[in-house]
């Protein structure tokens, strides 16, 4: 006898079903269904697994290799910035009083970094 039962959806969900599915898709491949697929990757010259495997361990090889170099340069332009001497601009502001028709003129000094 079959576990049937309505969902909240009413919609029938028979579950020794779905059991029966999930031990399908788990069960090992026969070995005349390893060969058939083989035969289908010669015929559509695809790429081995094995092949996709090992091109996709470079990509992740190659890609750490990259950041590595990326944060080293960071690193070395930080302390490159670090090593600068401070400069010092000189910045002239102009205001104007608008009580009085008089301009004033004052310096100071912007340390730039």
């Amino acid at each position: 006898m079959s576990r049937k039962v309505k969902s909240i959806r009413g919609v029938d969900v028979d579950f020794d079903l779905i059991d029966i599915k999930n031990k399908i898709m788990t069960a090992p491949t026969p070995d005349t269904v390893k060969q058939r697929e083989r035969f289908i990757d010669k015929r559509r010259r695809r790429g081995s697994r094995k092949k996709v495997d090992e091109m996709l361990a470079k990509q992740q090889v190659n890609e750490s290799a990259v950041r590595a170099a990326i944060d080293e340069q960071r690193r070395k332009l930080a302390a490159e910035k670090d090593n600068q001497p401070h400069v010092v601009i000189e910045d002239t502001i102009v205001s104007q009083d608008t009580t009085a028709e008089s301009t004033t003129t004052t310096k100071r000094k912007i340390h730039k970094n």
